[in-house]
């Protein structure tokens, strides 16, 4: 296999994207993958954030916690660049799928390719920081109800160490519940059944991927569970995962629920919404679902 690193200019590099037509885009973490098919294009940045918000990909990425990006090329007619965060991980993939950009990426490689003896420096990973400090939960949820849209959480968890689990379990079992992380095989069975479409957002240290849209395949085996959608593949490592917590938010238009799934490290790896504009209240069938496949009364 042939390996080179490329210089690390992140933006300069996502923003010829475009120009390699269709790829698969992955995005990776310890305990899962999550897999889109589209293209890049209308790329806009904000001070090391990538973004795109198209419906084929939907993404963020923090290119400030990003140190290198190497063009992987296994044989002749397969290459993909592969991104790599500051703790030497691999977190995002762009694969191109038509024949034509991989001569692309071959003439990238003579303008791109890194001075010889580059060597990219990684830090040592570490667990998220732990919140230490006594918490009054009074306080708490007096500013948790009052949030009026659901980015404010965010925030507001930045207070408490970026500690999300320790503020989930302070805010109260009405607000946020653990549940048993094995029964979101069922509730994704549910969903495919109703063909009730989600909105599902794969994360980890240095990137964010979102996916709207129905599921329609999912299947569970000894590694794990696989599920996908039109253009969409999603695995969930099992003995990778620590937590499942069902969160309760307020908005201007009403409570809205979603699910977020921590892996072994305490890091959030994916958050499942219901699939809503900003401008809409959630269905009441989202939280249907939600109570039949986790038997919650």
């Amino acid at each position: 296999m042939l390996q080179v690193y490329l210089k690390p200019e992140f933006l300069a590099l996502f923003y010829r994207l475009h120009e390699l037509g269709s790829v698969r885009a992955t995005h990776l973490s310890t305990s899962s993958n999550h897999q889109v098919i589209g293209r890049f294009r209308n790329l806009r940045n904000r001070s090391h954030l990538i973004m795109q918000f198209n419906p084929d990909i939907d993404v963020r990425l923090f290119s400030a916690k990003w140190r290198a990006v190497k063009l992987e090329k296994p044989n002749k007619s397969t290459a993909v660049l592969c991104f790599i965060d500051r703790f030497g991980e691999s977190c995002y993939l762009v694969e191109p799928l038509e024949i034509d950009a991989i001569t692309r990426l071959d003439q990238w490689m003579s303008e791109w390719i890194a001075d010889q003896g580059y060597s990219p420096q990684f830090k040592t990973k570490k667990a998220p920081a732990k919140l230490r400090r006594k918490v009054d939960q009074a306080v708490l949820r007096r500013d948790w109800l009052a949030m009026t849209n659901v980015h404010q959480a965010s925030r507001l968890i930045k207070r408490y160490a970026n500690d999300s689990q320790a503020v989930y379990r302070h805010l109260g079992v009405d607000l946020a519940r653990r549940l048993n992380s094995q029964c979101l095989a069922e509730f994704f069975e549910l969903l495919i059944k109703e063909t009730y479409p989600l909105m599902l957002f794969a994360r980890n240290d240095s990137a964010v991927q979102c996916y709207t849209g129905c599921l329609n395949e999912m299947d569970r085996t000894e590694k794990g569970l696989y599920f996908q959608g039109v253009d969409f593949e999603g695995f969930i490592n099992d003995g990778q995962i620590d937590a499942l917590w069902l969160v309760r938010k307020p908005t201007s238009l009403g409570w809205v629920y979603s699910l977020n799934l921590f892996d072994h490290l305490g890091q959030e790896a994916w958050i499942f919404t219901d699939n809503r504009l900003r401008s809409q209240p959630e269905n009441t069938d989202w939280l249907r679902l939600i109570q039949q496949a986790f038997d919650i009364n």
